[in-house]
């Protein structure tokens, strides 16, 4: 038999130049650490609420349960379309002719898919010299994947506490090239809530941040999947902001949201994208061809989860006594105050003189508990840093009795380290490794 040459297949550079997923890549860290701590482990690394799906869940799936056999059009039913829109001028006190659930929503199965397809719907050969997508340094990993499938260049924006853990809107402006850079700008993603940090844009910050995207023509594509999880006051919302601006329309504007985080229902996949009528006109085409639709069950669940508030406040209430319980043993080793809104407590571990991979090791090792590091939020600059490095992220998604204990075991772990000269990544990485 003649040996036959493999070639090999031309994949996209793109893909291949994506930083590996933070939780595969969470696995390879800890994948040689034998915890040392008896009985279960405890993930606190992905965002996933504990509390149990809505009681109204189990009605609504068990009498749609003949619809599963039935496909579904893409972009949803009316009536889920409805419900979105209807939530949304409640929430936002908006008029009610201002969101056309025709025209201003789209139904996707949860919010991470239709984030990394978001800009597909440029197109790179007609963007000529806009080449670049903002977003905050730390960051969601989808908007990354978005901008490289593009055909795109994300760019890094710094933030810092002096800015609300959001780019500074003076800083960019005021920067040499500010001009060359915006203008060669085709999108931004911004979150806020922040996450992980919790922290709340105003409504100053996003009304200055869309006029500066109507400017330069930039597409703004606004993640608010944690707008409902919050401590005090409600967080203001992009489509919010836009009716309150002499314009009064949703151009240049795109906010997502989803039930995972508000109704506790990750494994739902349900979310939504809505604003400018034209970009979801070209989403709802580009989902029609690409994209799986939500079954008809998640669909009825999904209109009637937004349309009750009753269970989010009620979960609101339970991160609350969450947040209750862990500040006090936090805040005596770090700089520590409970976020605004959210549910990730984002630990600076500066006094343990430890990065957030040596601590996030530590932790597993000692107390079979398992965080995310910062570093894997963010991406190293040039000279070598790194502004996720010094921080773990802990998801503070379990009832408090469960979340008192595992911030005593956090505490204790670390606390051991606190004060002790000598201490350094290096040395607990060889220790925890074998």
């Amino acid at each position: 038999m003649n040996d036959v040459m493999v070639r090999m297949l031309p994949l996209s550079q793109s893909v291949e130049s994506l930083s590996p997923y933070p939780w595969p890549r969470l696995r390879a860290l800890l994948g040689g650490v034998t915890p040392l701590r008896n009985g279960p482990a405890l993930d606190l690394s992905i965002g996933e609420p504990k509390f149990g799906v809505p009681a109204v869940a189990g009605p609504i799936l068990s009498e749609a349960v003949d619809e599963w056999g039935r496909y579904m059009a893409s972009d949803g039913t009316p009536v889920l379309r409805q419900a979105i829109a209807d939530w949304i001028v409640r929430r936002y006190r908006l008029a009610p002719s201002a969101v056309d659930p025709e025209r201003h929503v789209l139904p996707c199965c949860g919010t991470r898919e239709a984030l990394a397809m978001s800009l597909l719907l440029l197109d790179s050969r007609r963007c000529g010299s806009k080449s670049f997508v903002l977003m905050p340094d730390l960051f969601y990993p989808p908007y990354e994947a978005a901008a490289c499938v593009a055909g795109l260049e994300p760019i890094y924006l710094p933030t810092s506490p002096e800015s609300d853990h959001f780019p500074s809107l003076a800083a960019l402006e005021r920067e040499e090239g500010a001009n060359e850079l915006l203008s060669r700008t085709a999108a931004m993603f911004l979150c806020s809530p922040s996450s992980p940090q919790g922290t709340i844009a105003s409504h100053a910050y996003l009304s200055r941040l869309i006029t500066l995207c109507r400017r330069f023509g930039i597409l703004l594509l606004l993640d608010e999947c944690y707008s409902e999880i919050y401590r005090d006051a409600a967080p203001v919302g992009g489509l919010e902001v836009t009716m309150s601006m002499p314009e009064r329309s949703f151009d240049n504007v795109l906010v997502f949201n989803s039930l995972s985080k508000r109704s506790s229902v990750p494994g739902l996949r349900s979310g939504f994208v809505a604003g400018d009528a034209a970009v979801i006109a070209a989403f709802r085409r580009l989902r029609s061809y690409s994209c799986v639709a939500m079954a008809s069950p998640v669909q009825k669940l999904s209109a009637a989860l937004w349309s009750d508030e009753a269970h989010v406040a009620e979960t609101r209430r339970r991160y609350r006594a969450n947040w209750d319980a862990a500040a006090g043993p936090f805040s005596r080793l770090f700089p520590f105050d409970p976020p605004a809104a959210g549910f990730f407590a984002w630990l600076d571990l500066s006094s343990c003189r430890l990065d957030g991979e040596a601590a996030t090791i530590k932790l597993w090792a000692e107390e079979a508990i398992k965080v995310l590091p910062g570093r894997f939020l963010s991406r190293d600059t040039a000279s070598g840093q790194n502004s996720g490095a010094p921080f773990i992220r802990i998801a503070m998604v379990h009832d408090a009795e469960v979340t008192g204990n595992a911030v005593g075991r956090i505490v204790r772990c670390l606390g051991k380290i606190v004060g002790s000269p000598g201490t350094d990544a290096s040395a607990v990485l060889t220790s925890a490794c074998g």
